[in-house]
């Protein structure tokens, strides 16, 4: 996706969040899954198809879609991978302070 996103003459900026719209909308994130459980996931997964289906970050409809979605992820208090870890952080440590270290 970010090669072809890139190709079509796509701004980094908008063929990456396209990259990560790809992913969320067909990949399971376990840390959106933990934290906000499956209707999390839908929904997450459900705006990110939202935002494809309406071209992509880089339109109108794509931008205001996207928006919705960051609303609603707030809301749920979730994130969707695709931040930046610092050197030496796993892929779970975004989840601290979830049910796992209250054990």
């Amino acid at each position: 996706m970010l090669h072809r996103r890139r190709q079509q003459g796509a701004t980094e900026q908008v063929a990456r969040l396209d990259s990560l719209l790809s992913v969320m909308s067909r990949l399971d994130d376990t840390c959106v899954l933990y934290r906000g459980g499956e209707a999390a996931l839908a929904t997450a997964k459900e705006g990110a198809i939202a935002v494809e289906a309406a071209g992509g970050s880089g339109t109108a409809l794509g931008k205001q879609r996207l928006r919705q979605l960051d609303r609603r992820l707030l809301d749920l208090n979730v994130s969707p991978g695709g931040k930046r870890r610092p050197p030496g952080r796993g892929t779970l440590s975004r989840c601290r302070g979830t049910k796992t270290e209250r054990r």
